[in-house]
């Protein structure tokens, strides 16, 4: 089992896309550091980082040549994740100084454009770049995401877009509003928090996508809708809180299982019985 995940392993880190094999790569090192771990001390290698001080016993103990070249890999793989995330954060960099660019013009448009011929395909475009943009870094989504969405309302009020609506348009985005906040507000019963997280900025996005609606109830919605994003990512910041309890306390258990078993193996069986009653001990 080890041999064939140490391979598969290193078939994986011989492709050019770190982004794309990194997931299943970490999930291969996990599930070998597992396998490392239940097995006796001189074959446990892999599962020490460059930094733990082994015991003596396993330094003299005849190294296992898998262990050997798993850990290479895992020290190739720790290095190309290094560079990948490096170049994750300057690109996301890039990304937001694109935003913030699209942003500058689109606060320029709303000070001094007057003509709508001539603006409205400009924003057409900065909407279209915007799209195309990749992500940015979490800490600066949400102001810049908000900031966008109000320039864009007030690019269409200014400009005098909400003339060239019919009736039927506003009504149908103040609809489509109340439905996002709807669904926004149903999001507290949600339990999957992959599924809330996903739901939200799919959510976000539609909101902004949609068109502008009546200036005399904005306020109103607008209201309604932040009020019920704030509780969806109240929700979700309580999840990982607890998730992040949870994993201590399965932690703090390992770590105590672990220091019974190297309380029972610290003394040495002088028979066959006593060391399966050591086993049942541990189990």
């Amino acid at each position: 089992m080890k041999e064939a995940l140490k391979d598969e392993l290193k078939e994986l880190l011989e492709k050019e896309d770190f982004g794309t094999i990194r997931p299943r790569a970490s999930a291969i090192i996990k599930e070998y550091r597992s396998i490392a771990e239940k097995e006796p001390v001189q074959h446990s290698e892999a599962v020490h980082s460059e930094d733990e001080e082994q015991p003596e016993t396993e330094k003299a103990a005849e190294p296992d040549p898998v262990d050997s070249e798993m850990n290479v890999l895992i020290a190739s793989y720790n290095k190309r994740w290094r560079e990948w995330k490096l170049k994750a954060k300057e690109t996301e960099k890039q990304n937001l100084e694109t935003r913030r660019e699209l942003i500058r013009e689109m606060k320029d448009r709303v000070e001094n454009e007057e003509k709508i011929g001539r603006a409205f395909p400009r924003l057409q475009a900065m909407e279209a770049k915007w799209k195309e943009t990749g992500e940015v870094a979490k800490e600066s989504y949400h102001d810049i995401q908000n900031e966008y969405s109000s320039l864009k309302e007030v690019f269409y009020y200014n400009i005098r877009i909400y003339k060239e609506l019919q009736e039927h348009d506003l009504k149908k985005n103040y609809s489509l509003k109340n439905q996002v906040v709807h669904q926004m507000e149903e999001l507290s019963n949600e339990t999957n928090l992959n599924k809330l997280e996903k739901t939200v900025r799919e959510l976000r996005n539609e909101w902004d996508e949609i068109g502008p609606t009546y200036q005399e109830h904005w306020e109103e919605i607008k209201g309604r809708y932040h009020e019920a994003l704030r509780k969806v990512y109240d929700k979700i910041s309580a999840a990982y809180d607890e998730r992040k309890a949870q994993q201590q306390v399965v932690i703090d258990k390992k770590k105590a299982l672990l220091e019974e078993i190297a309380k029972v193996i610290a003394v040495p069986c002088t028979s066959h019985k006593e060391w399966s009653e050591r086993t049942e001990q541990v189990k």
